[in-house]
């Protein structure tokens, strides 16, 4: 492909696969991802579902995929990487019948493969005609709990096959929140500006269906919880001035970044850490989510419980891990008995 033939913007992106001459279309909701594909006359024209290729050192594990009927597919996939249980339910619904579908373990570094449903180096291929023109679209629902709710999620936020009204939706969505800070400068400056203001709302991402079941750190399905539970908390890089940020721009996202810190207290016995997909990471130093439920408690935020965050606050504070055990015993932690000793001891002064 070539980056002249792309169009990127939040909520939207399209562009030419040169070697096939296929129009890629992407718009997405909150738990769907919406595609649009435009193909020129073929009697074998493909999508193939590569559930083994992942971002960085992502591995996959563990991955399933499975026709469900004649437009639909569901599956799994497991892997490990920046966290060590990473899990993923999908189903994938098409616009038109599937003619054929097969899915295979890929064998070796030659690419042989064998049929298989399940297998950490898995393929599945679908395979249906079409006309010069045609248009195929294709509705990808997640969920962190079953694929079951990865089908209620595509049928609660996109029941339709209206691309153009998902993706206007997407484009005002984005709008709505970028606007929320309104600068005067030259283009360049401002595109940056905007860039960056689009950044900070990457994450903390949503890590729930649309009825409100999610994966816990305790290895259990949540129902009911009250609050939208989220993931990607990466607190070292965001305490500082991200989360700050949120409490002038997302206010109505802050009670649900604490409560799910709540939540993962209750569950792993601290606030996170760098917390993501259920796992903690124990990456960074410091507990700097503490500084971030007490920012939000002074500054008025009533949407969690705040003895609970006061136990959450105090609990990981007071443990005996990391150097904290020297910390209370005097004060700061001797070089000769922890590693990242003046880091840590800085972090811990900060988040206090």
């Amino acid at each position: 492909f070539s980056h002249k033939e792309e169009q990127v913007r939040p909520g939207y992106y399209s562009v030419r696969l040169k070697r096939y001459n296929i129009k890629a279309e992407l718009t997405a909701t909150e738990r769907v991802g919406f595609h649009q594909y435009t193909f020129p006359k073929s009697d074998a024209a493909h999508f193939v579902f590569d559930l083994q290729q992942g971002i960085g050192w992502d591995l996959a594990t563990d991955t399933h995929i499975e026709k469900l009927n004649d437009s639909t597919l569901v599956g799994y996939r497991f892997s490990k990487g920046w966290a060590k249980d990473q899990r993923l339910y999908f189903a994938a619904v098409l616009s038109k019948p599937i003619r054929e579908f097969s899915s295979v373990q890929v064998t070796d570094t030659l690419g042989n493969t064998t049929p298989a449903a399940s297998g950490n180096r898995l393929k599945g291929i679908v395979t249906f005609a079409t006309k010069e023109g045609e248009v195929v679209k294709l509705k990808v629902g997640i969920s962190p709990v079953s694929t079951a709710n990865a089908i209620a999620n595509i049928r609660a936020e996109v029941p339709g096959w209206n691309f153009a009204k998902t993706t206007a939706q997407a484009d005002a969505a984005w709008n709505q929140e970028l606007q929320k800070v309104r600068i005067q400068a030259d283009p360049a400056r401002m595109k940056t500006f905007y860039t960056a203001l689009y950044h900070t709302m990457v994450a903390p991402s949503i890590f729930n269906d649309h009825n409100g079941d999610y994966w816990g750190t305790d290895k259990k399905v949540h129902t009911n919880p009250g609050f939208t539970n989220l993931t990607t908390f990466s607190l070292w890089d965001t305490y500082r001035a991200a989360h700050p940020l949120f409490t002038l721009l997302q206010p109505q996202r802050v009670n649900d970044m604490v409560s799910t810190m709540l939540a993962i207290y209750q569950q792993q016995g601290k606030l996170p850490v760098w917390h993501l997909m259920a796992n903690e990471t124990d990456c960074m130093v410091g507990y700097s989510a503490v500084p971030v439920v007490v920012d939000a408690y002074l500054k008025g935020f009533k949407g969690f419980d705040a003895n609970l965050a006061y136990e959450a606050v105090k609990a990981t504070a007071m443990r005996d891990e990391s150097g904290l055990k020297s910390v209370k015993a005097l004060g700061f932690i001797p070089a000769d008995s922890e590693v990242e000793n003046v880091s840590k001891g800085l972090e811990y002064a900060i988040d206090d």
